[in-house]
């Protein structure tokens, strides 16, 4: 391999793209027919909703756990979260799943209402039915959603390519995501939302199902959400909740939500 040659010519027929560059703004998902790959352009779409989910200690549990245990904990993992965020009540547009996690993108009206109600009931899903199934391995997860803009292109080589989705609003929610994570590490699973997100769930109706609870199991209604600034200080506050779907009140409050949303 000739090797400074061979990284010349990578850097000259990149750069001889990326100089005809310029993002295309478009108001909804582009068809994976779009994202042509020999093509410089790049779609820019605003508004769009991402659900961050990771796994908590994966890492620490793949060496406790045999390969046949950890490939079920990622079959789990990865058909659940995708059954679950791309139902018909939830209709996530995009999925991309990262072994232990991954995410999934939103947009449209009530986007937030909907990437909250399908986390929240992924949450559930985990404590209800994973979480003492894998002899003893916790499985927790850190969930961070956010609203924003993002970018979205096909890279690689006619061989080896894949969409990417590159934007502040999947780096913010992975940071959400990171920062429950080691602020609850011992505790349950919870989600982070952005300020954005949070105000579109405290607002008219909906408020009643996704910010008041239910007033189970003392009979009073509390406010569910807590603010919390993360570590990194180049990103704003956000809010967290703890508790998943009320066992008595849980299929009521989100078939209430549903009905509002598709009014």
């Amino acid at each position: 391999m000739e090797l400074w040659h061979f990284m010349h010519e990578v850097y000259e027929s990149v750069d001889e793209r990326a100089q005809e560059l310029e993002p295309l703004d478009v108001d909804e998902f582009p068809s994976p027919e779009s994202l042509k790959l020999e093509v410089g352009k790049w779609y820019r779409l605003h508004d769009v909703v991402c659900v961050y989910v990771d796994l908590k200690d994966s890492s620490k549990a793949s060496f406790r756990k045999t390969k046949t245990g950890m490939a079920k904990i990622y079959e789990h993992v990865g058909t659940g979260l995708t059954k679950i965020f791309r139902n018909d009540n939830f209709k996530g547009e995009y999925v991309d799943l990262k072994g232990d996690g991954g995410f999934v993108l939103y947009t449209g009206k009530y986007s937030e209402v909907r990437a909250f109600i399908a986390a929240q009931t992924f949450k559930t899903y985990v404590y209800h039915h994973l979480r003492n199934v894998f002899d003893n391995i916790e499985i927790r997860f850190g969930i961070g959603i956010s609203k924003g803009s993002l970018l979205v292109k096909r890279v690689g080589t006619r061989k080896w390519n894949y969409p990417v989705w590159a934007g502040r609003v999947v780096n913010h929610a992975a940071l959400i995501c990171k920062d429950v994570k080691q602020k609850f590490q011992l505790k349950t699973d919870v989600i982070g939302a952005s300020q954005a997100v949070y105000a579109a769930l405290d607002t008219g109706e909906l408020r009643d199902y996704l910010v008041i609870s239910c007033g189970c199991p003392h009979g009073r209604k509390e406010h569910l959400w807590r603010e919390a600034t993360p570590d990194d200080s180049a990103f704003p506050k956000y809010y967290y909740i703890e508790a998943n779907w009320c066992e008595t009140h849980g299929e009521e409050y989100i078939n209430a939500v549903i009905g509002l949303i598709n009014e």
